[in-house]
């Protein structure tokens, strides 16, 4: 199963010392076919049903309206109007467009385990592209992204060029005044000679900056190559997350007093929050963003766009005291207790419990423990939970793809 390790060599050392900073090349570092395959992923596209968004087809820096290349159709009792007709893709792509294939997370499981791992190295998002170009033409134009990324070249040849950043994109926000994408121009007025310019191989492997203006072009045969995008979580989108969160429950949501505008009502001292309240808001946002509450709100802000990582059986598995069971693989697996419930957090959901559930979830989570059978954990657990709600619960963790048979 691909891990980060097999795109960069040491996941240490790119992590302290090259992720988001440096363009790096690994040359040969990965067997393409251990990856993906370019015949499989155009199988895919002219005879899998595909519908945009998940093919998007661009030539000469621009994106082609999906008119050009979907047609509609009848689906049940419903008409869509973006399946793709794959004669006219074909058309295209002789023409000189290239064909992006994106979202692969979703759609190709080995792809999906690959971003499931990377998130779990990096603790961003992981999105997985896949381009197909034809000879000597260029897809996009230069441009920068808001996101790292990772290219893996699969087949053929792909010249790339990369800038270091320019001052305006150091920190690139989606959305922010200034960010337009540079020109040729200003490229050679800013940066002068690319840091990067290479033609990559089957199974080389770059990492570019978010920020950093790049330019990729095919030279004399077609290619195929992965854009692994590490999705940008930033420090404002966290702190956004936990002021939405704590905000939301406090004064600060109830409405605007009607007449704030007006002169005679003192300007804006009517929205003025008292101290106390201020004071609460502020507390609240700080216990939302320290300790345990900041790596949930991280592992909920990575794990809600990344495939499901952890599928409930199709029918509910048959539990005797005697069964063994023991922890299925999956990330962030967490779990806390309040007053009233405990909650679980299972990467892409949450699952509730009683609280009387708590000594049972912890004494599952153990990490010293490989394996358990119901019998024995009922008789350690005998002073805080009966046997009967013990297998209730256990039952609902084995539904819930938690713990299966060991």
């Amino acid at each position: 199963m691909a891990c980060l390790a097999d795109l960069v060599g040491d996941p240490d050392s790119f992590i302290a010392d090259d992720f988001s900073r440096r363009v790096c090349c690994y040359p040969g570092i990965v067997d393409p076919t251990f990856l993906a395959d370019p015949e499989r992923l155009w199988g895919d596209v002219l005879t899998g049903g595909t519908r945009t968004p998940a093919l998007r087809i661009v030539r000469q820096g621009d994106t082609l309206p999906r008119q050009r290349y979907t047609r509609s159709a009848g689906i049940g009792t419903e008409t869509v109007d973006d399946l793709i007709q794959p004669n006219r893709v074909l058309e295209l792509f002789d023409e000189g467009a290239s064909l992006v294939l994106q979202g692969l997370q979703f759609t190709d499981p080995a792809l999906g385990r690959l971003s499931n791992n990377l998130a779990l190295d990096l603790d961003h998002p992981v999105q997985v592209n896949a381009y197909l170009s034809p000879a000597a033409s260029r897809g996009l134009d230069v441009h920068f992204d808001y996101h790292d990324v990772l290219i893996v070249q699969l087949a053929g040849t792909k010249r790339w060029r990369v800038w270091q950043r320019l001052e305006r994109t150091r920190w690139p926000v989606r959305g922010a005044p200034g960010l337009a994408a540079p020109t040729l121009e200003e490229l050679g007025q800013e940066l002068g000679d690319p840091v990067l310019d290479r033609t990559l191989q089957p199974g080389d492997c770059v990492h570019i900056p978010r920020g950093c203006p790049h330019a990729p072009e095919t030279v004399d045969d077609e290619s195929a190559h992965l854009t692994i995008g590490i999705m940008a979580l930033t420090r404002q989108r966290l702190i956004e997350r936990a002021l939405s969160s704590t905000l939301g429950a406090a004064e600060t949501a109830a409405l605007v007093p009607s007449g704030s505008l007006s002169s005679s009502a003192g300007g804006g001292d009517v929205l003025k929050l008292t101290a106390t309240e201020a004071a609460e808001a502020l507390d609240a946002l700080e216990d939302a963003l320290s300790g345990d509450s900041l790596r949930r709100l991280l592992a909920e802000a990575v794990w809600h766009r990344q495939p499901a990582t952890r599928l409930r059986p199709r029918r509910p598995p048959p539990l005797t005291d005697d069964t063994t069971l023991a922890v299925m693989p999956g990330p962030l697996l967490w779990a806390e207790r309040t007053d009233t419930a405990v909650t679980m957090g299972l990467g892409d959901r949450r699952m509730r419990l009683p609280v009387e559930a708590w000594s049972v979830v912890r004494a599952v989570l153990d990490d010293q423990r490989a394996t358990f059978r119901i019998a024995d954990l009922a008789a350690e657990l005998s002073t805080s939970i009966d046997a009967d709600s013990l297998r209730t619960v256990i039952s609902k963790l084995a539904c819930e793809g938690v713990v299966a048979g060991g």
